[in-house]
């Protein structure tokens, strides 16, 4: 639809359509409303064409509690579907939302995908010390301190 491809009426109808499914089916579980992404989705969708035509539709959805409160506030809803579906499509050009045309440069920014990743340390200027290495004292050598005994009689006692 951004792109120009298909209708804002078509997209339009299949939501109000896909959306009255989805609240039906919620609405008859027994003892709970199970999981509302798909209905969320739908409602994110919406305000991103600017569906003023759906607002008592989603209100319903709303007053029913089939909408996640925490993903999309029912006043952010009521905001982004008095905006006209020429402003939310210049956005989403703004935004250069729309069909992936060149895959390395859109996921050149994601993390997982950069050419090199640059590591910062909170410890800048940290020198890491350097602990010398000797070698292990056996059980039966004589001890470091100069006593004359075994380690073992000495300071390996424990």
């Amino acid at each position: 639809m951004l792109e120009g491809d298909s209708s804002r009426e078509g997209l339009l109808s299949y939501l109000i359509s896909r959306g009255d499914v989805e609240a039906t089916r919620l609405l008859s579980i027994e003892g709970g409303y199970g999981d509302l992404q798909l209905l969320n989705c739908i409602v994110l969708a919406a305000i991103g064409i600017g569906a003023n035509e759906m607002r008592e539709r989603i209100d319903g959805w709303y007053d029913n509690h089939l909408i996640d409160t925490l993903t999309v506030s029912q006043k952010y809803v009521h905001q982004r579907l008095s905006t006209s579906f020429e402003s939310c499509r210049e956005r989403l050009r703004e935004r250069q939302s729309g069909y992936i045309r060149d895959v390395s440069a859109e996921m050149g920014g994601m993390h997982g995908f950069r050419e090199k990743i640059e590591k910062k340390s909170a410890n800048r200027g940290y020198v890491p010390l350097e602990v010398p290495i000797s070698p292990k004292i056996g059980r039966n050598d004589p001890c470091h301190c100069g006593s004359g005994k075994k380690f073992k009689k000495c300071h390996g006692v424990g």
